[in-house]
């Protein structure tokens, strides 16, 4: 379980957090909406304890995020928006690095699921170098799901995937949160948001304005632009 009580966040004097509470349960696709700026990135980071100078309290199944760093780091994959990847490293290279560094019992075999489901395993041997963007976000993610981590946090990384690696990301998605896992997922696409989350929590300017759950979007006449529109009073 998720827990955020009273989260504030300032970058100097620009307050990006405000107040804000909020509890995710476990085996929950959750979804995270809002502009450039609502504080998506600076949330997921704040509940990573990438970042630690922040206000309130924030527990990952009853671990501080900012006192057990080593419970976290080994329970949470992230995949972030963009990241500087090893170029001088193959694929293959990469995602053993990763299976090292998460000390995976299995490692072939975690790579070898993954490299199925992005369906990258010919592209392995290449440098990272030259992939191209959506084949370094198929990176990213498949380092977040390495080991299946009990939560795992994706920061608009889906954005360059193809159809087919979406369809079978969902898939897979749908899987974890079956076996318990907790997944929360930012993202500027707000019908994707609609059919892969069971709730929306809807960030303006810092403060979480309003939780939307499944049935409630399902059974609403209006679109989930609409919806988000009139939340954050546009």
């Amino acid at each position: 379980m998720i827990q955020v009580q009273n989260l504030s966040l300032f970058y100097e004097e620009l307050q990006v957090l405000n107040a804000v509470h909020l509890t995710i349960k476990p085996g929950v696709i959750c979804g995270l909406a809002g502009i450039n700026g609502a504080g998506k990135s600076s949330l997921i980071n704040c509940l990573l304890g990438l970042i630690s100078e922040f206000e309130g309290q924030i527990f990952i199944n009853g671990h501080d995020v900012r006192k057990d760093r080593s419970w976290i780091k080994s329970h949470c994959g992230y995949a972030p928006e963009e990241t500087e990847l090893f170029d001088y490293l193959t694929g293959l290279e990469f995602l053993q690095l990763i299976a090292s560094v998460k000390r995976l019992s299995q490692p072939q075999k975690a790579i070898k699921s993954l490299s199925e489901l992005f369906d990258m395993a010919d592209f392995l041997p290449m440098l990272i170098a030259g992939y191209s963007h959506g084949m370094r976000q198929k990176m990213l993610l498949s380092a977040a799901l390495m080991g299946e981590p009990d939560f795992i946090f994706i920061d608009e990384a889906i954005n360059g995937l193809d159809t087919l690696s979406l369809l079978r990301l969902k898939k897979y998605l749908q899987t974890l949160k079956g076996q318990g896992k907790t997944v929360v997922i930012a993202s500027h696409v707000l019908p994707l948001l609609v059919d892969w989350c069971d709730e929306i929590l809807i960030l303006h300017q810092g403060r979480l304005l309003k939780t939307l759950v499944r049935n409630e979007m399902q059974n609403d006449d209006r679109s989930i632009e609409q919806i988000f529109m009139e939340i954050i009073g546009q």
